[in-house]
């Protein structure tokens, strides 16, 4: 959230900090050393990288009125900023690069130095909601429950649903609650192909190419059976309908546009919901494992044709709409593994 002038060379954006220590009578005193935390007597923090008068400036400290009323009129508000003067800036890409890197270079310095952790102050995406057409109901409704949870998986939900605002780590809790479930479910499946396998009329266990046929029809590995996309794939065989997640992708105007477009920028496997013979299922698995091994592996290697999720990446901040649906999968996924209440 930020203004620039190229005429003059002016960057400003407004800062937090970040943490339990977060709040702006905190930067007060620890950071512009105002002891009276009196905000209308904070002196600007001014960082100029040579004595000369067109010299590369950053300073920190009370935003600006440009930029104050630049966030009153997009409806946010920041106490502090950072503003960098004498940039040689002229586009928009090259403003949020020298923004991004002095910055990242400045809090770096300020973290080390006086252990103050502090970012700039990103705008949030509106979220969709991912809960369109669920009945409004009351605390009148509630009822003694009748089935309990798994306390791992459903601490791991818990762990994502406070972790709003970090898409990244959203995510992961979120895939983390259907990695729990990856053995139970893939054992499941694993059981059905041995199964369909003895019941063939044509199975001989004395023959080795029909026994070597059971055996690669379960592929090992260390947890449950498969391979990690597979295992994926089976939880939400077990656990959701076709119909279900057709729906999900359909009860929302946005989101359905959102997928539409494919926004292949964020996963190579699109969802083609023109298409009613598409498997949603295996299509969803191959999305959300896509995702996940973007944000997991974070080496760059030029070969992929998607490299890794960074934070404060644009494309993490366009991810609201898979959190969203994996958010509904792991819900999914717990009650369809709940169990009686005992």
């Amino acid at each position: 959230m930020g203004i620039c002038c190229y005429a003059d060379g002016t960057i400003e954006a407004g800062i937090r900090a970040v943490g339990l220590m977060a709040s702006p009578s905190y930067l007060l005193r620890r950071l512009f050393e105002n002891e009276d935390r009196d905000y209308n007597t904070v002196e600007p923090i001014i960082l100029k990288q040579d004595d000369t008068e067109t010299s590369l400036t950053i300073s920190l400290g009370k935003p600006s009125d440009e930029l104050q009323a630049f966030g009153h009129v997009a409806g946010w508000r920041t106490r502090f900023s950072v503003r960098i003067t004498n940039s040689m800036a002229q586009t928009h890409e090259k403003a949020l690069r020298t923004l991004e890197h002095l910055s990242n270079a400045i809090f770096f310095q300020i973290e080390l130095q006086i252990g103050i952790p502090l970012s700039l102050q990103r705008e949030r995406p509106r979220r969709t909601r991912g809960r369109q057409g669920l009945p409004k109901r009351d605390r009148h409704d509630l009822k003694f429950p009748e089935c309990e949870y798994d306390p791992q998986p459903m601490s791991l939900f818990w762990y994502a649903k406070s972790a709003r605002g970090m898409p990244l780590l959203q995510f992961l809790a979120y895939y983390q609650v259907l990695e729990f479930y990856m053995p139970t479910y893939s054992n499941h499946e694993a059981i059905g192909k041995v199964r369909n396998i003895l019941k063939d009329p044509r199975f001989s266990p004395d023959k080795d190419p029909q026994i070597a046929r059971i055996l690669a029809s379960l592929r090992p590995s260390s947890r449950g059976f498969g391979d990690e996309r597979s295992q994926f794939e089976a939880v939400l065989r077990r656990c959701v309908s076709p119909e279900e997640l057709r729906a999900f992708y359909t009860s929302s105007k946005s989101r359905k546009e959102y997928y539409d477009k494919n926004f292949k920028s964020i996963a190579s496997q699109k969802i083609p919901l023109q298409n009613k013979a598409s498997d949603l299922l295996t299509e969803t698995a191959i999305r959300l494992y896509e995702i996940r091994c973007r944000i997991v592996h974070t080496k760059d290697d030029s070969d992929r044709e998607l490299k890794p999720l960074l934070p404060y990446s644009k494309e993490t901040f366009d991810l609201h709409s898979d959190i969203e649906l994996i958010e509904f999968i792991a819900t999914a996924v717990l009650v369809a593994s709940s169990t009686a209440m005992n």
